[in-house]
């Protein structure tokens, strides 16, 4: 593809999108890009959780006596 995209001059994110374009139903495109979505949304609520609780963690031991 990328030896293509050098010999025509497109890009190759281009000539994928049309390919694509008519491939996939708007509802699964829908779906799959609002699962990777809400996927991303948790891990990081996760992520920011587990910072946070290390973080508290740490505080109560360095003040305890």
């Amino acid at each position: 593809l990328h030896q293509m995209a050098e010999d025509y001059e497109v890009d190759p994110v281009y000539v994928l999108d049309m390919y694509r374009h008519g491939k996939v139903s708007w509802m699964l495109d829908f779906a799959i890009r609002a699962g990777v979505g809400i996927l991303l949304l948790v891990v990081g609520w996760v992520i920011a959780g587990g910072i946070k609780k290390a973080v508290r963690s740490k505080e109560q031991n360095t003040f305890e006596p």
